[in-house]
């Protein structure tokens, strides 16, 4: 997991790092890693963009629509948004 969130090569505990490894990606799937990786390109914070004609069909829009942070709730439980430099 340490190689996904930093770009600190080394990890920081080998038993740690193999049991991660081992059962990563494990509960996503293959389109919420292509999704984090267009956030990670973009540097916005979007729906999936499924490209041009999908995006149309879907959100009405070329362009997948920002994701308005600020509207999200649940169930009345406050919310954060953290990140680090290397996220």
């Amino acid at each position: 997991m340490h190689y996904v969130a930093t770009s600190d090569i080394k990890p920081i505990n080998y038993e740690r790092f193999r049991a991660y490894f081992g059962h990563y990606p494990s509960g996503s799937s293959i389109q919420c890693v292509n999704h984090f990786g267009q956030l990670m390109k973009s540097k916005t914070f979007d729906e999936f963009d499924y490209g041009k004609t999908e995006n149309l069909r879907r959100y009405g829009q070329e362009k997948p629509a920002t994701i308005d942070v600020r509207k999200a709730t649940l169930a009345n439980i406050p919310i954060a948004l953290y990140a680090g430099k290397d996220d």
